[in-house]
């Protein structure tokens, strides 16, 4: 599946996709806020695609990673991770679900992971910094770990001058969605593992 068929598939399945935990009340307004759709996306990506391994770099609140885990398969695993300890405080009653793996620790040091297996992941999700720096160095260290055919999300390439540098030079068939999943900015990426792709990068 293309990008912009997988993208059009989870338009499809829009309206009948979404997390059982989406009429929480404290939950329920950050869903459906204006411009901040990329919940229900990621979930309706996982719930298709239905991937062995998931990273996501930049866990943040964790609502983004419940959202996924909801979707993801009972042999699936998902790896999110943040620099900072009080990240991640939506998943707390979800810590002993043996698919998660919340890790602390500057995500550019892959030492962080202990023995966690990165390798063959089906979803990257980009959502830490928010720099052309921090960016670029992430997918130049995780690119590696990428599958043939992986699914790349990254979130507010609008968000800077910088943001859009990094997604108008990465050297992957891609998919700008616009502002409306997310105001600052939503790609889809689909990895190729292509020597010539990889050598046109500045890594």
């Amino acid at each position: 599946m293309d990008i912009r068929a997988l993208h059009e598939a989870v338009l499809r399945q829009w309206a009948s996709s979404s997390p059982p935990f989406a009429q929480e009340a404290r939950l329920k307004a950050a869903l459906a806020a204006p411009g901040m759709l990329y919940y229900r996306y990621l979930y309706t990506l996982v719930r298709i695609l239905q991937p062995g391994r998931i990273l996501e770099l930049g866990t943040q609140s964790g609502l983004s990673a419940l959202c996924m885990l909801s979707a993801l398969p009972e042999a699936g695993r998902l790896i999110t991770v943040d620099s900072r300890p009080a990240s991640g405080y939506c998943l707390r009653p979800f810590r002993s679900d043996p698919r998660l793996h919340q890790v602390i620790g500057n995500d550019l040091d892959r030492a962080i992971y202990g023995d966690l297996d990165l390798a063959g992941l089906d979803v990257l999700f980009i959502d830490t910094e928010h720099t052309y720096t921090q960016a670029t160095q992430e997918w130049c260290l995780y690119r590696p770990c990428l599958r043939p055919g992986a699914i790349v999300v990254c979130d507010d390439i609008h968000l800077n001058p910088g943001m859009e540098r990094f997604w108008r030079e990465l050297p992957a068939p891609k998919l700008d969605t616009g502002d409306a999943i997310h105001a600052s900015g939503w790609g889809l990426c689909g990895y190729r593992a292509d020597p010539t792709e990889a050598d046109a990068w500045m890594c």
